[in-house]
């Protein structure tokens, strides 16, 4: 599934001629929304009959928006076809493999080797904590970037 999710984004890239999740939805009709939510509600996907909504808790920090707009964009444009209703609710699958994969995309979407340089001194921790992206996860993507420049650099 990372593969397809690599895919993905570059399609989308391409497609949207961005990285920002805000720019994204709006060229795919999908709306976003901030709305006062529960302190345990980053944001969430809905489909309505007009299309789709993202709907991101406005209480959170404003630099942790991008990344719960990025999660809820690959549930939109991804995990909502019905085989990822029936594949969510798979007793042999949990749920939070959708919420993985959903956070690997926002990390791909919205980390590039510009973000790194631009962040010069910040630890992964303190990325985590500005960007709510996981450590773990913007640890591997760094992992990433470091072994693409050292093969362009080989």
């Amino acid at each position: 599934m990372k593969k397809y999710i690599v895919n993905h984004v570059k399609e989308l890239v391409q497609q949207c001629n961005t990285r920002d999740p805000y720019e994204i939805a709006a060229e795919k009709d999908i709306a976003i929304f901030h709305f006062p939510l529960s302190e345990r509600i980053l944001g969430y996907f809905v489909q309505c009959s007009e299309g789709g909504a993202i709907i991101i808790n406005e209480k959170i920090h404003e630099a942790q928006k991008p990344f719960v707009a990025a999660h809820e964009l690959l549930h939109a444009t991804v995990h909502n076809d019905e085989a990822a209703f029936v594949r969510q609710r798979n007793i042999y699958e949990k749920p939070q493999v959708l919420e993985y994969e959903s956070n690997f995309f926002a990390v791909e979407l919205l980390i590039d080797e510009e973000f790194f340089r631009s962040n010069e001194g910040r630890t992964i921790k303190e990325l985590s904590d500005v960007t709510g992206m996981p450590e773990d996860m913007i640890n591997m993507k760094y992992e990433e970037v470091l072994r693409k420049r050292n093969q362009n650099f080989s």
